[in-house]
């Protein structure tokens, strides 16, 4: 009520068009007082865009590959022999993804390690993957047992090799060429196969006609080799 008792005969507009106008900011004094309201925001935002433009940078400098092995073993194997096998059987691969390179990528699963395991069944449950070289053990105890009738995990391979199976659904590099002479250490017997594009790998037929493509010239240029027992010579046919 004081208030309005000492305005009693003052024309209140007229105060207000008296009263002196503001100065406009400057430039900086802007950016100072944007900063301070919302300079959080301003660091979420800039943290985020980070790491979008850093993924993007990972997925555009990854290598692309034109083949995919996933190698199931007992024991983990060391990274220069996958990098040799991988090496090898980009000799027999086509130009896929036409970048000017064959690039073949092993994806190593240890079946004693819990986290593989599980990706296996991922794997076989998500058909992702249709080339495997796999230990006998994990063969018959992941796929050849659930194998019934015509519905075959592994397609037939047209290849002649001492090595194939009877029904030629998977080739056993034993004494073969590159498993007597690599550098690196594997186990003396896997399996390899292609997955026939059925089930979960259903829509894939051109990823696995190129690996069986593969797969054949790999072990047409891998004869078995001569071996010794008891000092005589024999050669497998």
């Amino acid at each position: 009520m004081a208030r309005e008792r000492y305005l009693i005969g003052v024309d209140t507009q007229k105060l207000q068009e008296e009263r002196a106008p503001e100065r406009p900011l400057t430039f900086r004094e802007k950016v100072e007082k944007f900063w301070y309201n919302y300079q959080w925001a301003v660091i979420i935002v800039g943290v985020i865009v980070a790491l979008i433009v850093a993924a993007a940078v990972l997925v555009g400098s990854r290598e692309k590959v034109d083949y995919t092995l996933v190698m199931v073993t007992k024991g983990k194997l060391a990274q220069t022999a996958l990098d040799e096998l991988a090496e090898e059987m980009e000799l027999y691969g086509q130009d896929i993804d036409k970048n000017g390179k064959v690039n073949v990528r092993i994806v190593p699963l240890v079946m004693t390690d819990d986290g593989d395991y599980v990706e296996l069944a991922t794997l076989f449950s998500s058909g992702s993957n249709v080339m495997f070289a796999m230990e006998p053990t994990y063969y018959r105890s992941q796929i050849e047992q659930y194998e019934e009738g015509d519905e075959y995990y592994f397609t037939p391979l047209n290849a002649k090799h001492a090595g194939l199976a009877e029904h030629k659904r998977y080739w056993n590099w034993q004494n073969s060429y590159f498993q007597q002479n690599c550098s690196g250490t594997f186990p003396k017997e896997m399996y390899f196969g292609v997955r026939a594009p059925i089930g979960t790998a259903a829509g894939r037929e051109e990823e696995s006609a190129a690996c069986v493509a593969l797969l054949e010239e790999f072990i047409q240029n891998n004869p078995m080799q001569e071996i010794t027992v008891e000092s005589e010579t024999t050669e497998i046919e």
